[in-house]
């Protein structure tokens, strides 16, 4: 098979695996991304490469990739944090800090926006809704 055919191929599985997600599982939203990892593993039983190490090492999967963590957590981290700033920065949006919130209360606030940013990015990119 060759990678025009596979590429087809792919496309049709991920569409049908998303579809039947969505119409007969009615999965949240945040599991629609899955949907294109689960058909690489179809394909990989559809073409028969399920057992040759040939097609893991072509997808990247043999090897943890634990030097490509840092830039996997931060380059979305960096990203929400610029576009939340430019976000605050135009009047689309607005930071109003309650009255009650004061003195150390106050100054945890960046430390808190930070731990969250960080938090949901994380967490949303696992699928995990918030």
């Amino acid at each position: 098979m060759n990678n025009v055919s596979k590429a087809v191929l792919f496309s049709i599985v991920v569409l049908g695996i998303a579809s039947w997600m969505g119409i007969v599982l009615q999965v949240r939203d945040e599991i629609y991304m899955f949907a294109p990892a689960i058909a690489a593993a179809v394909m990989l039983l559809l073409t028969g490469d399920a057992f040759k190490r040939a097609a893991w090492r072509e997808l990247g999967l043999l090897r943890f990739g634990l030097r490509k963590w840092p830039f996997a957590i931060v380059i979305p981290i960096v990203v929400m944090s610029i576009v939340t700033i430019v976000l605050w920065a135009t009047p689309y949006a607005s930071v109003r800090i309650q009255e009650e919130v004061t003195g150390a209360a106050l100054w945890l606030l960046p430390l808190k926006i930070l731990f969250l940013l960080v938090y949901y990015t994380i967490t949303s990119a696992l699928g995990v809704k918030n």
